[in-house]
C-alpha cells in the first residue's frame, strides 16, 4: 500500500457523494437558502449539509483525526493529523448557477499537506494526490508545463472575498502581470486553480488571504505535479501566510518579481 492510499481513497469516495448532492442542489429550481457570513461572502444551507456528509465519513474511519471545516465547529482529535475541508470552494459560483467550483479535502500530518482531493460535481473532475506519489486527473498522471517564457504563459488570481481597503486588494498585482502574459483568468475557487496549474491549463496562480481548507489539498496536488509553491516572498509556509503562489517551477520567480507583499490579514 502506497502513503495515506487509505486517506485518498476515503476523501475520493466522500468527495463523490458531497458531489452528488451539489448536483443535485445545483440543478433545482427552487432557489437556494443563502446568508452572508460578511457582505461579500456567501454560505448556503448546501455548504453546511456537505460540511456534515464529509465530516462524518471521515470520522467514522478516523476516528482519532482532527478535522477543520470553513462552515462549521470542527472535532478535535488527538494527534497531528488534522483534516481541512471546504464543502463548496467558489459557493459563489454555486449560487449563481456558474460550473466551477469544487469540494476540497486536504490531511496535513505535523502540519505539512500530506493527501487532498479536490472535485468538480458538475464536469465530474476528480484530482487526488499524496506526498510522494504523484498527482491525478481520474485516474491519469499530471505534470506541470514547461513553458518559460510570460508572453506564452497563461495565469490565473483571484480577489479573496476579504477586501478591507486598509489591505493590499490585489489590483496593483493584477495590473503588473497582465501586460506580460498570454493571459490572466479569474474563475473563482481557488482550489480548482491551483488544479489547473497542476494539469497544465495555466503556468500559475496567485491569491491573497486565502485559508488552508482553500488551498491545502490543491497546493499539494501542484507540488505533486512538478510545480512548486511559496509565498510572495518565496518562504515555505504558503499553507497559513497571507499570499500564495502556484507555478509550473520555471517561471515562478518570475512572476514573482511582480508580485507585492502582503500584510497579515487581521
Amino acid at each position: 500500500m502506497t502513503p495515506y492510499e487509505q486517506e485518498v481513497a476515503v476523501a475520493k469516495n466522500v468527495a463523490r457523494q458531497a458531489g452528488t448532492v451539489l448536483r443535485e442542489h445545483y440543478r433545482a429550481h427552487e432557489p437556494l437558502q443563502v446568508t452572508h457570513k460578511s457582505a461579500k461572502d456567501l454560505v448556503t444551507e448546501t455548504d453546511i449539509l456537505v460540511e456534515k456528509l464529509v465530516m462524518d465519513a471521515i470520522s467514522r474511519v478516523f476516528p482519532g483525526d482532527s478535522i477543520a471545516g470553513e462552515e462549521t465547529a470542527g472535532i478535535t482529535g488527538t494527534g497531528g493529523r488534522q483534516w481541512v475541508i471546504d464543502p463548496i470552494d467558489g459557493t459563489t459560483n454555486f449560487v449563481r448557477r456558474i460550473p466551477f467550483f469544487a469540494v476540497s479535502i486536504g490531511l496535513l500530518v505535523d502540519g505539512v499537506p500530506a493527501a487532498g482531493v479536490v472535485y468538480n460535481p458538475i464536469i465530474d473532475e476528480l484530482y487526488w494526490a499524496a506526498r510522494g506519489t504523484g498527482a491525478y486527473l481520474n485516474g491519469k498522471k499530471l505534470h506541470v508545463t514547461a513553458i518559460t517564457e510570460l508572453p506564452q504563459a497563461m495565469v490565473i488570481t483571484g480577489f479573496a472575498c476579504l477586501r478591507d481597503n486598509k489591505l493590499p486588494n490585489n489590483l496593483a498585482n493584477f495590473a503588473a502581470i497582465a501586460p506580460q502574459v498570454l493571459g490572466v483568468r479569474r474563475l473563482g475557487a481557488a482550489s480548482l486553480d491551483l488544479c489547473a496549474v497542476a494539469a497544465g491549463r495555466a503556468e500559475a496562480f496567485w491569491e491573497l488571504y486565502l485559508k488552508p481548507w482553500d488551498v491545502a489539498a490543491g497546493g499539494l496536488i501542484v507540488e505533486e505535479a512538478g510545480g512548486k509553491v511559496t509565498t510572495f516572498a518565496g518562504a515555505g509556509n504558503w499553507l497559513t501566510a497571507p499570499t500564495i503562489l502556484a507555478s509550473n517551477g520555471v517561471i515562478h520567480d518570475t512572476v514573482r518579481a511582480f508580485l507585492q507583499p502582503a500584510c497579515p490579514a487581521p
